[in-house]
């Protein structure tokens, strides 16, 4: 009986080691060509599949003025501290959940109405939304670590719930 039990639950470790390996081997798609452009460069892989293992070395990234519409993939840039794309064309901002080590990011110039970042971003300090088209910046008043923000270009109506995040 006690055979079968350490043979079980070494078959279940060996299935979930297997399972995690293949996740981090899966190879990423980036629906947004521009961005996958910027990434190869940047991970310096002109050619073949790019793997999670390739954006955790990224810790800096300049994105800007590249045409890119969808950021998805970047979600995979887990050590990511810097991330510029400004000048893009940029509505959606989930993907960029589970960056925790960002600490500076570069949003300016984009298509942005709903200033509603991922929670995640606990390590934000500085955080640029100019020249999008955000009216209420309420949701940002999670982002507690903020030493700079910048929302000049926008139509926000009422920033005093911000007063007391920003140092």
């Amino acid at each position: 009986m006690r055979i079968l039990l350490f043979l079980a639950i070494i078959t279940l470790s060996n299935i979930i080691i297997y399972g995690q390996c293949q996740t981090e081997q899966s190879a990423i798609a980036f629906p947004d060509p521009n961005l996958e452009v910027v990434i190869r460069e940047a991970i310096d892989k002109p050619e073949g599949a790019i793997y999670a293992s390739d954006l955790n070395r990224l810790e800096f990234l300049d994105a800007s003025e590249n045409g890119i519409e969808d950021i998805t993939g970047l979600e995979y840039s887990i050590n990511l501290e810097y991330l510029s794309l400004e000048d893009n064309e940029i509505i959606d901002v989930s993907p960029l959940s589970g960056l925790n080590n960002l600490t500076a990011l570069d949003l300016s110039s984009n298509e942005i109405a709903d200033a509603s970042l991922p929670k995640s971003l606990i390590n934000l300090k500085s955080l640029d939304l100019s020249n999008n088209q955000i009216t209420d910046a309420s949701t940002l008043s999670n982002l507690t670590s903020l030493e700079s923000l910048n929302l000049s270009g926008n139509q926000v109506l009422n920033v005093s719930m911000l007063s007391g995040i920003v140092t």
